[in-house]
């Protein structure tokens, strides 16, 4: 459990450097969360910080990328489509 020193600072740094939460990213883009993800791990999403195993957005650039708009995201491969065989006889 972290001291109430620490949390302090981090609440201060999270303050001072205006920098929210992936969920609260999500929501502001109003995008589902696990697509912000998706676009992360494609290297497509705003700038990020990785502090730990929190994913942290600045305000100011989650705007330019709403100003430049949202990049396409890559296709999936789609499976390729069974084919039956007949039964043998």
């Amino acid at each position: 459990m972290a001291s109430p020193q620490i949390s302090l600072a981090y609440g201060a740094l999270l303050e001072e450097q205006q920098l929210i939460s992936e969920l609260t990213a999500s929501a502001e883009l109003n995008i589902a969360p696990h697509l912000l993800a998706r676009y992360r791990k494609a290297g497509l999403a705003p700038r990020h910080i990785q502090l730990g195993d929190r994913i942290l957005y600045r305000r100011d650039d989650l705007r330019t990328w709403l100003t430049e708009g949202p990049p396409e995201l890559p296709r999936r491969r789609k499976r390729p489509k069974l084919t039956l065989l007949p039964a043998p006889a």
